[in-house]
């Protein structure tokens, strides 16, 4: 695997294992653009997203997660960050 690091403390330590399996149960195939991924770190490299964010409730069980392509992670955050600051949610 790779030498990914877990982004903060609300990780679990098996995040590593387990965004690999989501990947591997997407077939690495973006859920949104559906273009395949690549672990180059580009912009199709694979994203594991959590649906329900872990802020409002959502959990890391696989159920929670899907893979998506860089770009289209962060075009995910950037709509709910202008939602959120619009509607103060």
């Amino acid at each position: 695997m790779s030498r990914y690091k877990r982004p903060s403390k609300q990780y679990p330590k098996n995040w590593n294992r387990l965004r690999f399996a989501v990947f591997k149960r997407d077939n690495y195939i973006c859920q949104m653009c559906g273009v395949k991924c690549k672990i180059d770190g580009g912009l199709r490299s694979p994203q594991c997203h959590h649906l329900t964010p872990i802020n409002c409730g959502g959990t890391h069980h696989w159920s929670n997660l899907v893979t998506l392509c860089k770009r289209c992670h962060r075009l995910v955050h950037k709509e709910w960050i202008e939602k959120k600051d619009k509607y103060g949610r």
